[in-house]
């Protein structure tokens, strides 16, 4: 298992470690995302999307539950599903979203926040990425990513 740590002051610095990352990304990968409320996961998932070639505007599809965004870029990613799965009652409510179908898509980028609600259902070959606040700064956030 690979591990990368960085730490960010800001949430641009977050937003721009995100489109860093996101450049470095290839078609299929899942990305499960870990932190608490606030901690700058949707941040760093704008980031990404912006470097895949989205032009949407990216939320948090706290309700929705699934955001799909389509992409154009030279690395084979067409589309970016981001999940949030904060409100997920069950994880039998994965199978009315078609997130085992989603999972299966190699041309895109998953990318799950409060991936804790879903975590036996994940596939194995991922990257997880967990953020943290800092106790003391509130904009400072440690971001380690672990290749599995």
């Amino acid at each position: 298992m690979k591990t990368f740590s960085k730490e960010t002051s800001s949430p641009e610095q977050t937003f721009s470690f995100g489109k860093e990352f996101g450049m470095k990304l290839e078609a299929g990968n899942t990305i499960a995302f870990f932190g608490g409320l606030g901690a700058g996961k949707t941040e760093f998932i704008k980031g990404i999307c912006l470097s895949l070639g989205s032009k949407q505007m990216v939320t948090s599809p706290t309700f929705a539950i699934i955001n799909q965004y389509d992409c154009v870029n030279t690395l084979g990613i067409k589309t970016v599903y981001h999940f949030d799965l904060y409100r997920l009652k069950s994880e039998e409510e994965l199978f009315d979203i078609g997130f085992h179908e989603i999972m299966d898509d190699d041309s895109s980028v998953k990318l799950i926040e409060w991936s804790e609600n879903s975590f036996k259902q994940l596939p194995k070959d991922r990257i997880e990425i967990y953020i943290k606040t800092s106790i003391h700064e509130s904009e400072n956030r440690s971001i380690e990513i672990k290749y599995l």
